[in-house]
């Protein structure tokens, strides 16, 4: 049985580990790059010794990499949570159609642009660091996993259309979600409300289940 000490060094080496996570997270939200993120930044938000960072983390690639992937998954998580709500609450397809409504206007709205923007940079950034971009994919399938799981049970209660593979599904509600950033980067944008009506109308007349 591990004793009273040994709690408390692992409560505080939790708290030390999450520390120095946040502060190369606060790093990466507040627009520098993951390959600017410097060591002597961290240890000044996280106000730890060098050696901490290693001890944790093994190389401060090896934070900054935990910081992309923990930020990658946040909002992702956040919607998938809230669609599990949606379908376990509603009473019938209608109203799970304007719920989903919902739910894809905070996804796509001007506050997540900055969180598409840096998903895609850390898709890119990926890119030629294996390590990485091993955990990325494997955190990527997760997720999708966890939204296949969620339409699935959409589909057992008859609220989706089950000749459509339910995987396809959390692909493309993931897919339109980031591909946002196509409008996000233009120079002219779409008129506010057309992407959204557009989703509304696929989802609604491809996904969800007429009655």
């Amino acid at each position: 049985m591990q004793s009273a000490k040994g709690l408390r060094k692992n409560r505080r080496g939790k708290s030390v580990h999450d520390q120095v996570l946040a502060a190369c997270e606060s790093l990466l939200l507040d627009e520098t790059p993951p390959e600017q993120v410097s060591l002597a930044d961290v240890l000044k938000l996280a106000n730890v010794a060098r050696a901490t960072v290693y001890h944790h983390f093994g190389d401060l690639e090896g934070l900054v990499g935990t910081a992309i992937l923990s930020v990658y998954a946040r909002n992702v998580r956040g919607d998938i949570e809230a669609m599990a709500d949606v379908l376990h609450s509603a009473p019938d397809a209608e109203s799970l159609g304007i719920a989903l409504r919902a739910v894809t206007r905070i996804s796509q709205s001007d506050e997540r642009k900055r969180s598409r923007s840096l998903r895609a940079s850390f898709i890119c950034y990926a890119h030629g660091r294996p390590k990485l971009a091993t955990d990325l994919a494997s955190l990527q399938s997760e997720l999708t996993g966890d939204m296949t799981i969620v339409i699935s049970s959409a589909q057992q209660r008859g609220f989706l259309r089950s000749d459509i593979s339910p995987h396809a599904m959390a692909v493309f509600l993931q897919a339109y979600s980031l591909g946002k950033v196509v409008d996000d980067i233009a120079a002219h944008h779409l008129a506010p409300g057309s992407w959204e009506d557009l989703i509304d109308k696929l989802v609604s007349e491809l996904f969800i289940r007429a009655k």
